[in-house]
């Protein structure tokens, strides 16, 4: 029995012996196959080399997005995509680069398998490039972040909607010009209130927007837009139509509007929130150039731009509406204005007509041009109870004239200011009235209208008239007091009994006669 013992113990030692070489299935230490400290490696042999760390133990051919640092998982170093080689190493195999990616994207997995990716965009900006890739699922998968450009949406919507799901403060920057034709842009185009569509962020740089038939609504406006240019091509809808969103309301700031002539509408404001126009442009729309149909006290406030060659320069039907120059300007007789206007120019019907329907209407309108128009310069027509009007420094010369169109026919026309019918509160004061067609101002209602100011000076009105036609007509129903006024010629022509003059004020230049 003794003698047994030995060999007993010399047959399970030589069952522990480390012997490399055995043939073994599957890879590295997670084997049955190879005895305690070694690993099956590629070549299907156990060794202690492949139980070692530093063995890569990967699949011949496999490949991968290079390790932000080494062992670890997570897809990430840019511009890295590793395969598995064995050639070199038949035990471990190694991992080598075998794709660089263009400069500025990276390795992802978007695809199911690594491939050249635009980066991640954290926001708040997001770009839209017609250079850029339009197709979102497929690589390299645009953010829309700013480089590389292939990384920039190359819809404008793409972008819009990128911005809408990062949140409040998002921006779409637009760079080159998109529409339907450009860029497959489906219309119209939404911007919620959470995003700002924008175009370059270079000085004076705009994006554009080309509309076409078929699009009854270009841009349907929550949020905002700067530095866009709406371009008509042959659509006979509305470029930009704001709507009111859970909170905020739309603005305009720096966008150009341009018709065609066929367009009915260029801007249309609606809604109980209102809209800011700042720096606003909009030019040859079939009817009005800027349509406010807004609920009471929606407040639309215009800085500064202009609304020219459309049928009717402003519009209004209904909300509180302020007009103004964007810095306060220095009302002077005969010289016009030192500093930057608002200008409602050459349109084919009025400057600004306010519509009566059951809406009342506030306007506002201080440093306004209204100049050279086929229609009158400021036209009230049947207003509601509850409107007011308030113009002030500001310019109405050189437009040709429309009849009043009342029940109070007289066969007259005016062409710096008619009101009709039913008067709303009326302030008038430090403006010039002159040269327009037919008669300055005529008053179709029932009731008084004050416009005169407290006393000579810069709240005075100037007025001056053309040849063969009266400063001013006043309906049998209605009396007017028009003293502390500058008239030219002085004093001036008048139709109606119920007219007081009273005192005039002499301008320190004669001025010269209408041309």
């Amino acid at each position: 029995m003794r003698r047994l013992l030995p060999l007993v113990l010399l047959a399970l030692a030589a069952c522990q012996v480390d012997v490399e070489g055995a043939p073994c299935r599957g890879l590295g230490q997670a084997t049955e196959d190879c005895p305690g400290g070694q690993g099956c490696g590629l070549d299907q042999r156990c060794s202690k080399r492949a139980a070692a760390s530093s063995c890569a133990l990967c699949t011949p051919d496999a490949v991968r997005c290079k390790p932000l640092q080494p062992g670890a998982t997570a897809p990430g170093e840019p511009g890295k995509i590793q395969q598995c080689d064995a050639t070199g190493d038949p035990v471990c195999g190694a991992w080598v680069t075998r794709t660089t990616c263009a400069e500025g994207l990276v390795c992802g997995e978007k695809s199911g398998a690594p491939s050249c990716e635009c980066p991640a965009n954290g926001g708040p900006e997001f770009a839209a490039d017609p250079a850029g890739s339009r197709t979102v699922d497929a690589a390299p998968y645009p953010t829309g972040v700013s480089s590389p450009p292939a990384c920039r949406f190359g819809r404008l919507g793409d972008a819009v909607a990128a911005a809408a799901a990062h949140g409040a403060g998002a921006i779409a920057r637009a760079y080159g010009t998109f529409g339907v034709a450009e860029t497959s842009e489906v219309l119209p185009l939404s911007v919620p209130t959470t995003v700002r569509l924008s175009g370059p962020d270079a000085p004076a740089a705009h994006a554009v927007l080309r509309l076409e038939s078929g699009a009854a609504i270009g841009v349907d406006l929550q949020g905002a837009i700067e530095g866009l240019d709406v371009e008509n091509v042959s659509s006979t809808g509305i470029a930009v139509a704001t709507s009111c969103g859970e909170t905020g309301k739309p603005s305009l700031k720096d966008v150009a509007v341009s018709g065609a002539g066929q367009l009915t509408n260029g801007i249309r404001v609606g809604g109980a929130c209102g809209a800011v126009l700042e720096g606003t442009q909009v030019r040859k729309a079939a009817e009005a150039a800027l349509l406010v149909d807004a609920a009471a006290e929606a407040p639309v406030e215009v800085i500064g731009g202009g609304f020219r060659e459309s049928g009717v320069g402003l519009e209004v039907r209904g909300g509180r509406v302020t007009l103004h120059g964007p810095q306060d300007a220095v009302h002077q007789l005969l010289v016009g204005f030192t500093s930057e206007t608002l200008e409602i120019d050459a349109n084919i019907g009025n400057g600004i007509a306010l519509v009566g329907k059951e809406t009342p209407i506030v306007l506002d309108a201080a440093r306004v041009r209204v100049t050279n128009n086929d229609g009158t310069a400021l036209r009230m027509d049947a207003l509601p109870p509850g409107s007011a009007v308030s113009v002030a420094d500001s310019e109405l010369s050189g437009n040709k004239a429309t009849a009043q169109g009342s029940r109070y026919a007289s066969g007259r026309s005016a062409g710096g200011v008619i009101v009709n019918q039913l008067l709303p509160l009326l302030s008038f004061s430090g403006n010039t009235v002159a040269c327009n067609g037919g008669d300055q101002v005529g008053i179709y209602v029932v009731g008084a209208v004050d416009l005169a100011p407290d006393a000579c000076g810069a709240s005075s009105n100037f007025f001056r008239t053309r040849v063969g036609a009266a400063a001013v007509y006043v309906s049998p129903y209605a009396t007017v007091d028009a003293s502390n006024n500058y008239w030219a010629p002085d004093p001036p022509g008048y139709i109606g009994t119920g007219f007081a003059l009273g005192d005039t004020c002499q301008p320190a230049t004669p001025p010269p006669a209408c041309p």
